[in-house]
């Protein structure tokens, strides 16, 4: 078995607070954006630098799938994949729609507009692979899985600069796409097969360069300001139609600091700290934290009735959702191993 990458393993818990973060302060600026108070400054603030968290996925992804030789073969990386993504994502997909179903029972008992519309719609988002607010994702991933035994042969026809190269052309393309087209889920994975590509390439070009650490990290730094910056002047002069344009995860900016983010870790030396532990939960804990974050919302919105202060509302929530998360991982792993075992 391939040694673990603990450099890797720690950029993974990072994606996965990061994107915690993302939601509990996406809450904030969504709901003051046409107030552009105190509130969204500092909400806009804290998200611009988490934007970086689903490319970083992708691109430990990339490295992680495209630099082991025998996922080239159909089969075998098929029925892998099955167990990991294909299977896991239906069940919870499964579970999400009926968490949304009981959302909107909920409201309608108070909001005479809920109508059957509303109750289709959350088959419609299933279908269209988006059954809840981050599963989109995981229909793109599936997507992506799909097509990695054939681009496992499109990098053999090619050295490592011109796959590194097509790369960066197919980042070129994601952002055409991201801004032009709303395509089907199962089409997604090519706005995203830059990133993919670029986490294989990086590891290998940078991994034994730890040269201008202080230089990349600026970078990182500068283009997460650069993000909070443009887009509080989009919402407020309306530059673009869309108001959070600089919040795409394919927009110059993100992108900027998403691949100087991988660069950064690939270059620090050996962490000492071991996030084996945490980065093998990080897929559990992906699944679970936003039906977390939803009870919580819920029990802010509906139960106390108190808007909070986001300036100590978004760190504290972000950490009990990561950690109730962690917790609810850690249990069913447990549940699952004594259930192998009796079997």
């Amino acid at each position: 078995m391939k040694e673990r990458d603990n450099n890797l393993d720690a950029l993974r818990v990072l994606a996965n607070v990061l994107v915690i973060i993302l939601h509990v302060s996406a809450t904030y600026v969504t709901l003051n954006i046409d107030l552009i108070n105190s509130n969204f400054v500092f909400a806009n603030l804290i998200d611009s630098y988490t934007r970086i968290s689903v490319p970083l996925f992708v691109m430990i992804s990339g490295y992680l799938t495209l630099s082991q030789p025998h996922n080239r073969e159909f089969k075998r990386f098929y029925k892998k994949s099955s167990r990991t993504i294909l299977i896991p994502t239906l069940i919870w997909s499964f579970l999400y729609v009926v968490l949304a179903y009981v959302i909107v029972r909920y409201k309608a008992l108070s909001d005479p507009f809920i109508s059957i519309d509303d109750y289709i719609q959350i088959i419609l988002n299933w279908l269209l692979g988006k059954p809840y607010t981050h599963l989109w994702y995981m229909y793109m991933m599936i997507g992506m899985f799909a097509f990695t035994p054939v681009l496992f042969r499109i990098k053999e026809k090619l050295n490592e600069k011109q796959f590194q190269v097509l790369g960066f052309m197919m980042l070129g393309l994601g952002m055409i796409m991201s801004v032009l087209f709303n395509v089907l889920w199962c089409f997604l994975f090519i706005e995203y097969l830059g990133y993919f590509i670029l986490g294989y390439c990086f590891k290998k070009t940078y991994a034994s360069d730890q040269k201008n650490q202080w230089v990349v990290l600026f970078i990182t730094l500068i283009s997460g300001f650069l993000v909070f910056i443009l887009t509080d002047l989009n919402v407020r002069e309306a530059l673009f139609t869309n108001k959070l344009y600089f919040y795409g995860n394919l927009s110059p900016f993100v992108i900027l600091g998403s691949l100087s983010t991988f660069i950064l870790f690939i270059k620090l030396k050996k962490i000492k700290f071991d996030f084996t532990f945490l980065a093998a939960h990080s897929s559990t804990i992906y699944f679970v934290h936003a039906g977390i974050f939803t009870v919580v919302t819920f029990l802010k919105d509906y139960i106390l009735k108190i808007d909070f202060s986001p300036i100590w509302y978004i760190p504290l929530v972000s950490i009990f959702v990561y950690f109730s998360s962690l917790v609810f991982s850690i249990l069913l792993s447990n549940l699952s191993k004594k259930i192998r075992k009796k079997s």
